[in-house]
């Protein structure tokens, strides 16, 4: 499929056809010799793919919206984003989701263009905010490709916050958004404001991302899709998002991990928790890029690369055998302990749980791990 253009037509139009009664079917040499045009890398080999799906996945609070939202401007102007080339085609990138409200996005856009907050352009005219965007770096075309190219959808009314893709209205405004705003790339952020019905569950998911899909067919798109997806959250979690388990990263249904053509997982970089590493769990369409960290600047609440940064690669599985070996050796201890206070207070003097509990804090075990031992022994 052509991307030379992303709306262009395929090699094979597509025609829809409400009552066609069989799919699409051709021959392997007819396939091999159709004159497809590589596909455009939006950034660090995430290949635009027209009705293909990518993620972006992480914490919460790690910075998955702002990430992607940086991506975006530096891609619609051209420019580096994380010290890797973005494609320089500028291309239409649409942000739905009701996670990020007026205030935010007013905020961050103030301070990525002009380096203030927004409350501080209260008073401001057009003159004095283009102004101050130009010392930041911004020209008056700039200014006019960002607000041509990034859009984002607005919560101005409390019905705004209900977007699931279940509900037939919902699709219907999702239509009549996307023939309007015709986007190369649309983010959801996050996934789980559009899932029809549970996100853990696989039908639901194949379901929703098939709903999503004729949306595009209906109003004559060929889009690529963002997801931004919530991951599991904790310091053992995130040792896995690399690895054997950086499939396991997301807390959704695992369908989505297969549907999806590349996947980024987002982590607070173990050597620096200042950084967040953003590693490429899975990519379909071109090669796996190396693990990159980025570091908010609070200025312009965008990202740059963290220099001479290296990934913790296999050391993340390691670290996870570190970490269950300790929690085996406090349970032998624990063990151990255990029956030298039972021995010590003999038959005719059982220990309850209370006073065994007591006995142990006072040899300095934390609580959490005696009730996971007792538990345990009790079983």
């Amino acid at each position: 499929m052509s991307t030379d253009i992303i709306c262009e037509e395929s090699p094979f139009t597509p025609v829809i056809e409400e009552n066609r009664k069989k799919y699409h079917v051709r021959g392997m040499v007819e396939v091999a010799q159709t004159k497809i045009q590589p596909p455009k890398i939006i950034w660090n080999n995430l290949a635009l793919i027209p009705n293909s799906v990518a993620e972006f996945v992480g914490p919460p609070s790690i910075g998955k919206s702002r990430i992607v939202a940086s991506l975006a401007k530096c891609q619609i102007l051209g420019r580096d984003f994380a010290g890797l080339p973005t494609c320089k085609t500028p291309l239409r990138w649409l942000f739905m989701g009701t996670e990020n409200g007026m205030h935010r996005i007013n905020n961050e856009g103030c301070q990525y263009l002009c380096g203030v907050k927004g409350e501080l352009t209260l008073d401001w005219t057009p003159e004095q905010f283009q102004e101050a965007a130009s010392k930041q770096g911004f020209s008056a075309s700039d200014l006019k490709q960002l607000d041509d190219n990034f859009r984002t959808f607005t919560l101005e009314a409390p019905e705004d916050y209900d977007i699931r893709l279940n509900d037939p209205k919902n699709i219907g405004k999702l239509e009549a958004t996307l023939s309007d705003e015709r986007p190369d790339i649309l983010v959801c952020d996050p996934w789980g404001d559009l899932i029809a019905g549970d996100e853990l569950n696989d039908g639901d998911v194949r379901n929703t991302i098939c709903i999503l899909r004729q949306c595009f067919a209906n109003t004559h798109l060929q889009c690529f899709t963002i997801f931004i997806n919530h991951s599991r959250m904790g310091k053992a979690e995130s040792l896995k998002a690399i690895g054997c388990d950086a499939g396991n990263y997301g807390k959704n249904s695992k369908c989505l991990f297969s549907i999806s053509r590349c996947v980024f997982n987002l982590r607070n970089a173990i050597a620096d928790p200042t950084a967040v590493e953003i590693i490429c769990a899975k990519n379909n369409e071109a090669a796996l890029p190396p693990s990159i960290a980025v570091r908010l600047n609070p200025q312009t609440m965008s990202y740059d690369k963290v220099e001479n940064f290296k990934p913790t690669g296999n050391n993340a599985e390691a670290s996870i055998q570190s970490s269950l070996s300790r929690k085996q050796k406090t349970i032998n201890e624990l063990k151990k302990t255990v029956l030298d206070i039972i021995c010590k207070a003999g038959l005719e003097n059982p220990y309850s749980r209370k006073c065994l509990l007591e006995a142990l804090q006072d040899r300095r075990f934390a609580k959490s791990s005696i009730e996971h031992y007792l538990q345990k022994a009790v079983q």
